[in-house]
């Protein structure tokens, strides 16, 4: 099972790398007036968000969703066109002003960053919108509804519920001018919007990862992308539905690899901060601190009692 675990996340950093260099280099992409895209990105003149559908069939002929079966809309070039949030994959909360955390395609085994998922992994880059239509029914009249624009903020794998590997993407929806009745454009955000029950916060995972400048806390690796960026992934020591605080004090600044270490209990972080490799017991090294980024060492004990290891 660990090396399992351990082929996919290295599978997963892999096409991380390729969505990234797979990129136009001359691409200079605009959220509005995004260039060389083929037809479907975007808006759709006519169609307001609010607006209910009956089936897939109709969606596609509005020209909000193409395809009949899949999910996710779009290509690798260039990004997701559009996505349907059903509630079987996301867990559906109705909060205003909050952002959709969509759980990608694949529904048996692992999931990997490809096709759909890997659409959306490029739109985290280009930040060309996505349309998003929410699937509120189990049939009849109005069984979709189109709930606007939203970018793609951040995207990363954890473990699901049912002990596989999903991929996440954290969606933020778009503001956008309206008219009053006086005539004037203010700004707005439509509600209801889509949220998962527990929601990381996206200024935690930034700041973390900015801290350390996208470099593992463990192994001290940076994943270099096209264009002078790089990524990293942002881990809870303690889970959030485990009662983590979504703090800094109990987020990490991780690598691919090591976050799936980490997940799996296979790396335990002692109070002195050095990381132990349970596979040979070997030390990795020490965490990384700094004066703006200090670990709970409530969070780190919390997290070896959690698999089996109470040694500090």
């Amino acid at each position: 099972m660990l090396l399992r675990a351990r082929k996919a996340r290295k599978d997963e950093r892999a096409r991380v790398r390729e969505l990234a260099t797979a990129l136009p280099e001359s691409a200079s992409f605009s959220t509005t007036e995004p260039p060389n895209l083929p037809p479907g990105y975007g808006e759709v003149a006519g169609v307001s968000p609010g607006r209910r559908f009956s089936n897939r069939q109709t969606l596609r002929e509005a020209g909000l969703h193409r395809p009949l079966m899949a999910s996710i809309s779009g290509t690798e070039r260039f990004g997701a066109e559009s996505i349907i949030a059903r509630e079987e994959h996301i867990g559906i909360d109705e909060q205003p002003n909050s952002d959709l955390i969509y759980t990608g395609e694949g529904g048996e085994g692992d999931q990997q960053l490809t096709r759909g998922n890997a659409a959306l992994a490029t739109s985290a880059s280009t930040r060309i919108p996505v349309r998003v239509i929410r699937r509120i029914g189990d049939g009849g009249d109005g069984a979709y509804r189109y709930e606007g624009l939203y970018t793609v903020d951040d995207y990363w794998s954890q473990e699901g519920v049912d002990a596989r590997r999903v991929w996440q993407f954290r969606l933020v929806r778009l503001t956008h001018r309206t008219r009053t009745e006086t005539g004037s454009s203010v700004e707005t955000r439509r509600s209801p919007l889509l949220i998962q029950r527990v929601v990381r916060s996206t200024a935690v995972a930034r700041s973390v990862k900015e801290i350390h400048d996208f470099t593992c806390q463990v192994c001290g690796t940076r994943l270099k992308l096209q264009g002078g960026q790089a990524y990293a992934e942002s881990a809870h020591i303690r889970a959030l539905g485990m009662g983590g605080e979504d703090s800094l004090s109990n987020t990490l600044c991780l690598c691919a690899n090591c976050h799936v270490l980490m997940d799996t209990g296979t790396l335990l972080i002692n109070d002195d901060l050095t990381v132990v490799n349970r596979t040979d017991n070997t030390v990795r090294g020490v965490i990384r601190e700094t004066p703006s980024h200090q670990i709970d060492r409530e969070s780190i004990a919390y997290h070896r009692i959690q698999h089996g290891n109470t040694k500090q």
